[in-house]
């Protein structure tokens, strides 16, 4: 084996690459190795190109004639100037970006959210024998969501907008009044806007 080239640091990926840019033949066949012997095989100069194992022959023979130098000469003029697209064989000019002729938006503060403590979850009891309308079962009494279902029952006509206050008064979690609200809404059987 010949000392540590540049082919040697390459992955699969990489070696993938470079086969396809240098034009060799059946490369998705080969392993790794494989693929850097064919690789050196074109990099090497015509007269010391000699196989280093037997399967070089084989090699060989999947190789497309043109050099490798040449492919990647090539490789690296195309990518000095701007990336060029090719549609069907012809040449497509790029699309200029937009100009742009408005100021960026101002940036707008949100206010966070307020903190909420850990709720203490002993000293309530899941009923079994909850009521059930619509799909629905009502929470069990003692529960956050038992007291979020009591707020709403204390005040039928609440809108969606009014939550988080709700939420931030009573220090429950804006996200989870949410939740709560449309399950509480399909089970009083409330559709639409009221």
């Amino acid at each position: 084996m010949q000392a540590t080239d540049k082919f040697d640091a390459m992955g699969k990926t990489e070696l993938r690459a470079a086969c396809k840019e240098a034009g060799v033949k059946n490369y998705g066949k080969m392993n790794n190795d494989g693929m850097r012997e064919a690789l050196r095989a074109l990099e090497a100069p015509a007269e010391v190109q000699q196989p280093a194992t037997p399967l070089g022959n084989a090699f060989a023979q999947m190789i497309d004639p043109k050099g490798f130098a040449e492919k990647m000469a090539q490789h690296a003029q195309n990518n000095g100037a701007k990336s060029r697209r090719v549609v069907d064989g012809k040449e497509v000019q790029a699309k200029a970006a937009p100009a742009k002729t408005s100021q960026p938006r101002a940036r707008v503060e949100k206010t966070p959210a307020p903190f909420v403590p850990k709720v203490d979850r002993k000293g309530y009891k899941i009923e079994k024998e909850r009521e059930e309308r619509n799909g629905v079962k009502r929470p069990s009494a003692g529960t956050v969501c038992g007291a979020v279902w009591a707020a709403f029952d204390a005040n039928p006509a609440i809108k969606a907008g009014e939550l988080a206050a709700l939420a931030d008064a009573n220090g429950w979690n804006r996200t989870n009044v949410s939740c709560e609200f449309y399950a509480w809404r399909k089970f009083m059987g409330i559709k639409g806007r009221q």
